[in-house]
Formats: structure tokens, C-alpha cells, sequence
């Protein structure tokens, strides 16, 4: 996730509230990095993005720092218009090691007639 946020080429468009998201997400990754600093995969992913993004290395420098992940992401599609989902992120293993996000649709949003369009 961290990585399409700031490297699919598109992310930017169609992800509406993109910085609050993506400061959302570096202040996590942040707080993971430091449990984990010495593991080469997540050395790899933050020289990779740190090289290579100029808003990666703005938000990191921040030094913000998040422990919890949750929050609202509003993606726009060309065929659907806006789509809102609301998202957790859980913890899937006694190390912290692996998590997960799920992706629900915000109540009231009207997602629900706009994924059955699509799917037509």
C-alpha cells in the first residue's frame, strides 16, 4: 500500500485526500520501521522510497510517528465517479509482524448502487 501510494503513477489522481492519507501512512510505516529497522526488506523499502519520492522524504522528515492506522480513503474512478471506504488496519500475527487493511464502504455513501454499475 505504502509503496502504490507514492509510486503508481495515478495514485495521486485518483486517491482524493492523497496527503492525509499518504502523512497517515508514513507516520505508520514510521512507527513499524522502528521496530524493524535492522530487517533489509523494510531497509529496502524506505531507501527505495526515500530516493525516489519527493513526498515520501518530505512526510518522513515530519518525523511524525503513529502507532494506530485507520481512517477514510475517497478514490475516483472515471467510470464510478467518487467511492469512500472507511479502513482499520489489524495486526494478524502475535509478532505485529504481518497486518492487514480492510476496506468498507463509508455508510450513507451511495457505494453500494455504484459498485453494482460497475459490475454491469
Amino acid at each position: 500500500m505504502l509503496w502504490r501510494v507514492f509510486e503508481v503513477e495515478d495514485s495521486k489522481s485518483r486517491i482524493v485526500n492523497w496527503e492525509n492519507v499518504a502523512s497517515t501512512m508514513v507516520a505508520h510505516f514510521r512507527n513499524r520501521f522502528a521496530l524493524y529497522m535492522n530487517d533489509s526488506w523494510y531497509q529496502g523499502l524506505f531507501n527505495k522510497l526515500y530516493d525516489r519520492s519527493k513526498e515520501f522524504r518530505t512526510l518522513w522528515d515530519r518525523q511524525e510517528v503513529s502507532g494506530i492506522l485507520e481512517g477514510e480513503e475517497i478514490i475516483r474512478l472515471p467510470e464510478a465517479g467518487l467511492l469512500t471506504f472507511r479502513y482499520p488496519t489489524f495486526t494478524i500475527s502475535e509478532s505485529s509482524v504481518f497486518a492487514m487493511r480492510v476496506f468498507t464502504p463509508h455508510e450513507d455513501s451511495g457505494i453500494d448502487e455504484q459498485l453494482e454499475e460497475l459490475l454491469k
